[in-house]
């Protein structure tokens, strides 16, 4: 799956919910905006703030990399 939502923390909070439901078990998902390049500190997006807050501490996930101002995660389990 691929995430470009609407970049604001409900956005991406609503995004995170179809992800857990449809996302299988090794699959991959991939969110933009969600870190801040150094090169742009100037993207202060609510994303970044929701995905540090509650989708790279998810157990039922692993953060495989980080790219720019993407990262990928690949689900292990369902809750």
């Amino acid at each position: 799956m691929f995430v470009d939502g609407d970049h604001s923390y409900d956005g991406l909070k609503t995004d995170w919910q179809i992800v857990l439901n449809c996302l299988a078990v090794g699959g991959v998902v991939c969110f933009h905006d969600t870190t801040i390049p150094r090169e742009e500190p100037h993207r202060n997006f609510g994303s970044v703030q929701f995905f540090n807050d509650v989708i790279v501490c998810h157990p039922d996930f692993q953060q495989l990399e980080t790219c720019y101002s993407l990262n990928a995660l690949k689900r292990l389990k369902l809750a």
